[in-house]
């Protein structure tokens, strides 16, 4: 048998090891072996690495393609769908988990108000269909669950959608930006406990965005009078003052206390003070199932940073915000210590070109591009990292919580063949132009050079991306069932 793909010459890493001497072997998009350089067979394709690290292909478990539905600035899913997996592949990332809304992803319903309930089997084919049309990257969804009529509703998304971890919000109080816009609103704890109690009747597992309202909201107001008085424009630190490390660590005690209560498993969503990392690692010495995620711009930028263009840092606004120095030294301790157990995202796409100020604005950045470089950049090349330790968090980890292990997040015989090469000296100074998908959308890493970059992305074998150039066609990437894996009991 000739195969279809062999690639040489390079370093294949895993989180174990990083094995040399050796190619990979992949037909029928799986990757069939593992072998000597010199006992490699004929292929269709022989790609040459050049000596360069091969590492799995990233799974993003924390992305909002298409997350805004307000007619004023959404995009709609399906152009966001072809922009954020394209963009993923320029960062390595060949399978994601979507948190959306259901109306985001159909074109049969413009509100939340016109989604059956409950769900029914055409929904889901509507979905799936717009995924399949659009993606270029495996795709799975984690909805939002915000009110009793969605509880009720978890049985459908795990038996007919092939969905495992659900969303919850409990930050969104009546009258917040992001409640005018989306019409969410932060999930009190009657409606938690119940959909925890859902859940565990699915062995599904929660993910939990932890920041408490009303400190918010108190805080918040605190700020913006204390800016308005003293006649200024309020500024990136402003924004982090109205939203307290406080806020979020006791938030997590308590959804985390929740959770142990009723009996299942619990995933904190891009976690970023110091005393919430503190927490999982007690969590974790007590032997709870807990898991721990971190996000890219918490990891890079802090409440100090300012952007091209940006004096006042507005393009930095984030939900959760940017944290001290400290924090952001304490998450880097927390994945060498393994504390941190997921890398993501966060992405969703921003709104350029907005008048309103700071406290109204609606949020987003463009995070899928660099989603390998900045980590390969300022963990590895800086020996924060291993390299090693990178793919575990980025493909390994997220792979084995969801259950999408062995099928991915590693490069092993009978893995999907979805892979990375990456030149660990190659330095690019991010821009508008260097990706197209930036082209309606904001990024925080203009101006910033990054040292170590995505040269090829394969797609379960297919060469989705090449020197920059996305070559993958829409419609490539398939919508992916996923499950919670029990991963901290075995």
């Amino acid at each position: 048998m000739k195969a279809d793909l062999v690639i040489k010459n390079c370093q294949i890493v895993n989180p174990q090891k990083t094995i040399l001497g050796h190619g990979v072997v992949v037909h029928d998009e799986k990757i069939i072996g593992i072998e000597r350089e010199a006992d490699l067979p004929d292929a269709e394709k022989v790609i040459d690495a050049k000596g360069n690290h091969l590492l799995p292909g990233a799974i993003d478990p924390h992305t909002h393609f298409g997350f805004y539905t307000d007619p004023r600035i959404a995009k709609g899913f399906d152009v966001e769908c072809q922009t954020g997996t394209q963009g993923g592949l320029f960062g390595g990332i060949t399978s994601a988990i979507m948190m959306n809304t259901l109306s985001s992803m159909m074109d049969s319903a413009k509100t939340e108000e016109e989604v059956p309930h409950p769900p029914d089997r055409e929904m889901f084919e509507e979905i799936k269909k717009n995924i399949e049309k659009n993606s270029v990257i495996d795709l799975a969804l984690r909805p939002w669950i915000r009110n009793h009529q969605d509880v009720a509703d978890i049985p459908y998304y795990a038996d007919v959608m092939g969905i495992g971890s659900f969303k919850f919000r409990n930050d969104v109080f009546p009258g917040s930006p992001t409640n005018k816009v989306t019409g969410f609103h932060g999930v009190d704890n009657g409606t938690l406990i119940a959909g925890m109690e859902a859940i565990k009747k699915v062995g599904g597992i929660a993910c939990m965005h932890n920041e408490d309202p009303y400190i918010i909201k108190e805080y918040t107001a605190r700020i913006r009078k204390q800016v308005e008085e003293e006649g200024r424009t309020p500024v990136l630190e402003d924004w982090t003052a109205g939203r307290p490390s406080v806020a979020e660590y006791e938030a997590l005690k308590s959804n985390i206390t929740l959770a142990q209560g009723v009996g299942i498993p619990f995933y904190g969503v891009h976690t970023s003070p110091k005393e919430s990392i503190d927490h999982f690692a007690k969590c974790k010495d007590e032997g709870l199932e807990v898991y721990c995620e971190v996000v890219s711009h918490h990891i890079i930028f802090n409440k100090h940073s300012r952007f091209v263009n940006d004096p006042d840092g507005w393009i930095g606004l984030t939900i959760v915000p940017f944290r001290d120095k400290e924090d952001q030294d304490r998450i880097w301790e927390g994945i060498t210590e393994g504390i941190v157990d997921c890398y993501g995202s966060d992405h969703v796409e921003g709104i350029p070109g907005q008048k309103a100020i700071m406290w109204d604005r609606d949020f987003g950045n463009s995070e899928v591009e660099i989603h390998y470089p900045c980590m390969l950049s300022e963990g590895v090349n800086k020996n924060r990292i291993t390299i090693n330790k990178l793919v575990e968090i980025a493909a390994e980890n997220p792979a084995r919580v969801f259950g999408l292990y062995p099928q991915k997040g590693h490069i092993g015989v009978g893995a999907d063949a979805d892979m990375v090469i990456v030149d660990l000296n190659e330095e690019k100074t991010v821009t508008y132009d260097l990706f197209p998908t930036l082209k309606n959308s904001i990024t925080l890493y203009e101006g910033m050079t990054l040292k170590g970059w995505p040269t090829m992305t394969f797609v379960r074998g297919n060469v989705a991306m090449e020197n920059g150039k996305i070559t993958a066609k829409m419609g490539t990437g398939r919508y992916l069932t996923h499950k919670y894996s029990g991963y901290l009991r075995h």
